[in-house]
């Protein structure tokens, strides 16, 4: 495997940046529709021209959305890199129900930058996308139109699953996190005029700051019961670190199967009592539990403690894991969001969990981040021996006091021929 490149190179035609951006380039194993091949470094580019000072959401030396392409394969391959930026976290969307794949993945992107619109929002200003299609054919062919959409350096990271979706008919679900032109000074939220019985809330804009990542709290009980638990679980923990449902932002379910997700969402606005409803995405996972929900929430001022740019909970009764914290506290406004990594190597599942580790490290190392600075993680696995391949990774590499956030999705596929496991993650700079 070649190591990974890092250069610096002058961006003289975008003034906030103060003038410099990080590049990096490694060979990528090919993506669905592609072929393999050696890959050269490229350069990465920030807004595009027309949403910076028309919109002033940006110009400032103190607010930067950069795009890091780190592989010519498509737009899977970038980092983006936001600092003092407010953002916008939208819910699932899909496209027309029975239609084929074209209109249907026209018709889930025309959902996501309608919602996008409405916080001043383009495409060049999504951070990361995130890709759920039915089956293998449908996500190639989604692959192959988002390298249409995406300007030329301006692709944000992307993390592709094949899951079956929680609507009938539907084979392809997208959200996104974006950057807002303009200011925002409070949390918003744009109401769903469609409502589809599995979301009620288009999208939240929150301002620029902090974040708190609650790691997925499985329940074994029966649904609806055990999405009941799983979300009151969440929700004690948030009001015991001062955070309010107000603050929350997005909740991710896991769910099996996804035609129950219904059932969970019946259960989100009972827990929320119908007020300040978060945006909901879904992917359906093969598990003992049946469902498990993940939280992202803003980080009130009331809630930071030091100065420290991260802190890591758990909660009292709680025994510390070595390879994931209940909740992290990301206290500040800088966050690197790296794309979803599948091995460079067929073969085993440790042999895959090595390679795509080894990215990871390299990409951290290029991006000024290390081990020790990691917020997020999602590890997409597709049988056992993949599932056992990450655990026994993680505590070779993670800090035994501070590893991320993190849940392990057993999903159908993570959408390359002959990989068992993907894994994307959310850093912070190591130096403020």
């Amino acid at each position: 495997m070649r190591q990974l490149t890092k250069a610096i190179q002058p961006l003289a035609c975008v003034a906030f940046l103060g003038g410099i951006a990080v590049l990096a380039g490694c060979p990528r194993s090919a993506p669905p529709g592609k072929e393999g091949g050696e890959t050269k470094t490229t350069r990465s580019e920030t807004l595009a021209p027309e949403a910076s000072a028309a919109q002033g959401g940006l110009v400032s030396e103190n607010r930067i959305l950069e795009h890091v392409r780190i592989s010519e394969t498509g737009p899977a391959w970038s980092v983006t890199r936001i600092q003092g930026c407010p953002l916008v976290l939208t819910r699932q969307v899909f496209g027309p129900v029975d239609g084929d794949d074209q209109s249907q993945i026209a018709g889930a992107w025309q959902q996501l930058t309608g919602i996008l619109t409405k916080a001043h929002c383009n495409a060049d200003r999504i951070v990361r996308l995130n890709v759920a299609a039915s089956n293998e054919e449908t996500l190639a062919a989604t692959f192959q139109f988002l390298e249409k959409v995406f300007r030329p350096g301006l692709e944000p990271a992307v993390t592709y699953v094949v899951t079956p979706l929680p609507a009938k008919g539907v084979k392809i679900g997208l959200d996104a996190v974006a950057v807002p032109g303009g200011d925002v000074n409070a949390v918003n939220r744009w109401q769903s005029e469609n409502p589809d019985g599995l979301n009620r809330v288009d999208a939240i804009v929150a301002p620029a700051g902090g974040l708190v990542f609650f790691s997925g709290q499985p329940d074994k009980s029966p649904l609806p019961q055990a999405a009941a638990n799983a979300l009151r679980g969440l929700l004690e923990t948030a009001q015991a670190l001062q955070i309010s449902e107000g603050d929350i932002l997005q909740l991710r379910v896991f769910v099996q199967p996804a035609s129950k997700a219904a059932q969970v969402f019946q259960e989100i606005e009972k827990a929320f009592s119908g007020k300040s409803i978060p945006p909901v995405v879904y992917t359906e996972w093969v598990a003992s539990a049946p469902v498990e929900i993940e939280m992202v929430a803003r980080l009130p001022e009331k809630a930071v403690e030091g100065t420290a740019p991260l802190r890591f909970y758990n909660p009292p009764g709680v025994k510390p894991s070595p390879t994931f914290t209940r909740v992290v506290f990301v206290q500040t406004d800088r966050l690197i969001f790296l794309p979803g990594l599948v091995s460079q190597e067929t073969g085993a599942a440790d042999v895959q969990a090595a390679d795509v580790f080894k990215q990871l490290g390299d990409i951290l190392t290029a991006q000024g981040s290390d081990w020790q600075h990691l917020v997020k993680a999602t590890y997409f696995v597709t049988d056992k021996d993949a599932s056992a391949a990450i655990d026994a990774i993680r505590p070779k590499f993670f800090a035994s006091d501070r590893p991320p956030a993190a849940s392990k999705v057993t999903v159908h596929s993570v959408g390359w021929k002959d990989r068992s496991l993907s894994v994307d993650v959310i850093a912070v700079p190591v130096h403020p």
